[in-house]
């Protein structure tokens, strides 16, 4: 049966929290740094804790970014995570990508995966519907299990922590900590393509 695997796009093929994070940072004269961000909402947590009284306008510079077409579209992707996913592909392997980006950013996200070549041949796009789930944990599952995903590649640590199949979990300052069995940290692409192989024999590749 065809091998199917599920991957995320923020952080995992999109360098999205070092673009939002300099942005941030030049727009209200912070230092926040990459090996600050302890947990994925961290700027949430940072502009409730906010003492300046700027709450709101940080708010809306974030979620003006969220649909900003130059930013999103100017993110830059993950080294070797191009060519790997291009090689999956002509293997026969079926790409599956599965964000919590909401659905309204639909177009903006398409245009980037085309820009940098991701969208290869048999390709698919699954994003997060505020009106049909909860939480972005039970909706990657739900999308995983629904379309027989066999291995997922993630950077939220909850959200691999609550995969059933075997996860490849890129290293990032949020996620650190104690993992199940099904989850494999990594520090690159070339890595997860090292590792790849070995893992599909223990699941069998099968649907």
């Amino acid at each position: 049966m065809k091998v199917k695997i599920g991957i995320d796009i923020d952080n995992v093929l999109a360098e999205s929290y070092p673009a939002y994070l300099s942005k941030f940072n030049s727009q209200f004269g912070v230092e926040i740094q990459m090996e600050e961000i302890r947990e994925f909402y961290f700027l949430d947590k940072y502009i409730k804790d906010n003492k300046k009284g700027k709450v709101r306008e940080m708010v809306n510079f974030i979620d003006g970014l969220m649909l900003d077409v130059e930013f999103q579209t100017g993110i830059l992707p993950i080294p070797d995570s191009i060519e790997i996913i291009k090689k999956w592909s002509n293997q026969g392997i079926q790409i599956h990508y599965i964000t919590a980006r909401p659905v309204s950013i639909r177009k903006m996200t398409e245009v980037w995966l085309k820009k940098h070549g991701y969208w290869v041949n048999e390709a698919k796009l699954d994003l997060y519907n505020f009106n049909k789930h909860s939480n972005d944990t039970d909706f990657k599952k739900e999308v995983a299990d629904k379309n027989n995903i066999n291995i997922f590649i993630e950077d939220a640590l909850e959200i691999a922590m609550g995969m059933d199949i075997p996860v490849f979990l890129l290293d990032r300052p949020w996620n650190r900590g104690k993992l199940k069995k099904n989850i494999i940290r990594v520090y690159s692409w070339k890595e997860i393509e090292e590792k790849l192989p070995r893992v599909l024999n223990g699941v069998g590749g099968k649907n």
